[in-house]
């Protein structure tokens, strides 16, 4: 371990530096272990089931790399599991083959608490940066919360080297856990599924998905700066029947799957706005 000062827009802060091994080379083991990387974090080896991923990856990192948990560096101070969630637990038990028990053992699954990992680890712990991550695209680390929890060993740790990444770094627990889950699926996964269905939809008409481009990075940046309630427009929030009634004739004719999803988001938009439209019935 050693000590480094990073320089920030705000601060000079003393960060240490600790050797990582990074289990995973998906979307997310990938983006973490380039910001690890360029945070000066010493990533020392990468593990994928794939050798080509593994080797692939750790080229980037400057690291060593293996396919077989058999061949894990024992020497390091943390190591961080980012693969599928289904998978975590089967890992933490073969690791514990190879590592003693106090070492830091940290998963990035933000549905699960750190006892996924085997209770062999003393110091299993969450290592959950908020974000959707690909392999091609470069997120600007300093925007994005990382939520941790485990022992408080294990959080000291984990506590420093996520300062080294992001402005943002929260704590974690069971409540938090599940409404934090909940709340990204409404606004990332469906959001995006609400895209998948326009983009379908202007397509209809030969028209670019681009064209509303400009209108959902609007639509981002005011839920943001005026809070969402107060961001809203469109016909349900107005209580424009004649409108939603077109709209559900064509989505009858052309794309019936997404009928009863209009209809609902338009019966609760309208009910939460009825205070501004008082008279007006819900979609029937």
């Amino acid at each position: 371990m050693v000590c480094y000062y990073q320089h920030t827009t705000k601060e000079i802060r003393l960060v240490l530096k600790y050797k990582i091994v990074l289990i995973g080379s998906g979307n997310l083991a990938t983006s973490l272990g380039v910001k690890l990387f360029e945070s000066a974090q010493q990533v020392v080896q990468v593990y994928s089931k794939t050798l080509e991923n593994a080797k692939g990856l750790a080229k980037k990192l400057h690291c060593n790399y293996t396919n077989s948990l058999n061949e894990i560096d024992t020497s390091a101070d943390i190591y961080i599991i980012g693969i599928k969630d289904d998978k975590i637990h089967e890992v933490s038990i073969a690791l514990k083959q190879f590592l003693k028990p106090d070492k830091i053992i940290a998963h990035t699954s933000g549905v699960n608490s750190p006892n996924l990992i085997d209770d062999y680890f003393i110091n299993r712990s969450l290592f959950y940066p908020l974000q959707s991550f690909s392999k091609i695209k470069t997120l600007l680390w300093d925007e994005i919360p990382i939520f941790l929890e485990g022992s408080t060993y294990a959080t000291k740790l984990l506590t420093e080297v996520a300062h080294g990444l992001s402005n943002q770094v929260l704590e974690m627990n069971d409540q938090i856990r599940t409404h934090l889950h909940l709340a990204s699926v409404f606004a990332n996964n469906f959001s995006n599924f609400n895209l998948l269905i326009a983009e379908r939809i202007l397509a209809k008409s030969k028209m670019p998905f681009t064209v509303i481009q400009s209108l959902m990075k609007e639509t981002i940046d005011k839920a943001f700066a005026l809070g969402s309630k107060s961001a809203q427009t469109g016909p349900a929030k107005r209580g424009d029947n004649l409108t939603i009634e077109k709209h559900i004739r064509l989505l009858v004719t052309e794309f019936p799957e997404y009928r009863s999803l209009y209809k609902k988001y338009s019966q609760i938009i309208q009910k939460e706005f009825k205070h501004e439209n008082p008279g007006t019935d819900s979609t029937s």
